[in-house]
């Protein structure tokens, strides 16, 4: 109407019974990178809980969309068209959350029909998930769950109203796992108000559930617009919220706390117990193996186990696979000759890689506070002309040896030396006879160590 849009309706929600079933007709699923296929399934819409403040759904009238579920009868048949159009048993309800009562009609229907479908899903920690309810969740083919725990502070928890207990939260995970089902763990450091000490809890909970989480995540807080606490941030004790220059589509909201409730070195203590956390598992970036609530992830825990990124653990795998002294087994018998494994590479870089990181850290810390906190804008002028600011690294020429999927691993002079040598020529024998015998011991420990990490074989 005169070269302008009007709409003459409100928001509209479908009848979720009455939508077919899903179609995957046109994607290239045979290109896919995985070794099964795993079809996204949405079986629900929106939150049943509906009142935590941190949340927003970003299309919807309100925070959240109202939670509506198809009948678990309509859910299995639309299982069985997918499996055996497109010859998968694997699912992944690809949804914001799926309600107990759901879950467990859902598998109590997949028992009674005989059907083996593997599924995961993102769940909330209620306390209905008794020992007895998650053993029928695990029968009728749930494999993993990723759950909201947010905070293990209850203070915390109650301030974002996120509606559960934290010794209850604990049961569940304790509950899923006994059952043999891989719970993820979920959860976010600084919301508006969290101090230290319950940032700290929440580092605990994962610290004393280790045995029983599978995976874990932890965020730092983002403000989202259309939230509660961005909709009454006086209420957070939020005294401003505002959007950066530059950011026409209005994708990022900043804000500023009344006051601060962390100091830095509050902040760098808390992040170096959440790495020392990270050491006990096998994490990755999304959507790779070893990320909460991914296909790949539930592929894993299918074959191998809840455990199988705890087992991959470079921490834990060298304290479980140290060999015993030398000549007890047959790898160390001095006639064995090691070779540098299969996909190892070594390389000689110009500069030092920790050296950067940490300038990199340092950086993204001193940019963030010149273009959010200072200027306000992320115009691309502005951001190049802090860039010419911060200071070049020098070089530092170094050995680094690459593995894929782990880390760059720096090399001494000693190391680098020895692994030169592990080129499937000499004994271990050979190896030893060649060092001095000052250094013998420091070069045994070393090939061990390098046995251990499977570096060498």
């Amino acid at each position: 109407k005169k070269n302008r849009l009007s709409f003459t309706r409100g928001a509209y929600l479908e009848d979720i019974h009455r939508l077919p079933c899903p179609s995957y007709e046109g994607f290239p699923l045979e290109l896919y990178l995985t070794p099964r296929l795993v079809l996204l399934y949405a079986p629900t819409r929106g939150c049943y809980w509906e009142r935590c403040a941190f949340c927003y759904y970003g299309l919807a009238d309100k925070a959240t969309a109202p939670y509506r579920e198809r009948k678990a009868d309509l859910i299995v048949e639309d299982l069985k068209t997918l499996s055996e159009k497109y010859k998968t048993s694997y699912f992944y309800f690809a949804d914001d959350l799926i309600s107990p009562r759901l879950t467990l009609n859902l598998s109590q229907l997949l028992i009674q029909k005989g059907l083996n479908f593997k599924w995961s899903s993102d769940m909330r920690l209620e306390k209905t998930f008794t020992p007895e309810r998650c053993q029928i969740l695990k029968r009728g083919g749930c494999v993993s769950v990723a759950l909201g725990l947010e905070s293990g502070n209850q203070r915390v928890l109650d301030f974002m109203d996120k509606g559960i207990k934290v010794e209850e939260a604990e049961r569940v995970v304790k509950n899923l796992s006994a059952a043999g089902i891989a719970p993820q763990v979920m959860a976010f450091l600084d919301f508006p108000t969290e101090t230290r000490g319950e940032a700290e809890d929440t580092l605990d909970f994962i610290a004393r559930n280790l045995a029983d989480i599978s995976l874990f995540v932890v965020g730092t807080y983002d403000l989202e617009a259309g939230s509660l606490t961005a909709l009454q941030p006086e209420r957070y004790h939020i005294r401003e919220v505002y959007y950066l220059q530059g950011d026409e589509f209005k994708t990022h909201c900043c804000y500023q706390m009344d006051k601060p409730y962390k100091t830095e070195e509050d902040r760098i203590q808390l992040d170096a117990r959440l790495d020392e956390l990270s050491q006990y598992f096998k994490l990755r970036t999304y959507p790779w193996a070893g990320t909460v609530s991914v296909a790949h992830s539930l592929l894993y825990f299918d074959r191998y186990g809840k455990d199988i990124f705890k087992i991959l653990s470079p921490s834990l795998r060298s304290k479980r696979t140290r060999l015993p002294k030398a000549g007890t087994t047959r790898r160390w018998d001095p006639t064995r000759v090691p070779r540098i494994a299969e996909g190892v590479r070594i390389k000689l870089l110009p500069f030092d890689l920790n050296e950067i990181n940490e300038q990199l850290a340092l950086s993204e810390g001193e940019l963030r506070k010149a273009l959010v906190e200072k200027n306000r804008s992320i115009e691309r002028a502005l951001y190049e002309r802090i860039l010419q600011t911060l200071p070049e690294v020098p070089p530092l020429p170094g050995w680094y040896l690459f593995r894929r999927g782990q880390p760059p691993l720096y090399l001494s002079e000693e190391i680098y030396s020895l692994l030169q040598r592990c080129d499937g020529t000499r004994t271990i024998s050979q190896i030893l006879s060649a060092t001095g015998k000052k250094y013998r011991r420091r070069m045994l420990s070393y090939l061990k160590e390098l046995y251990a990490r499977e570096i060498i074989n």
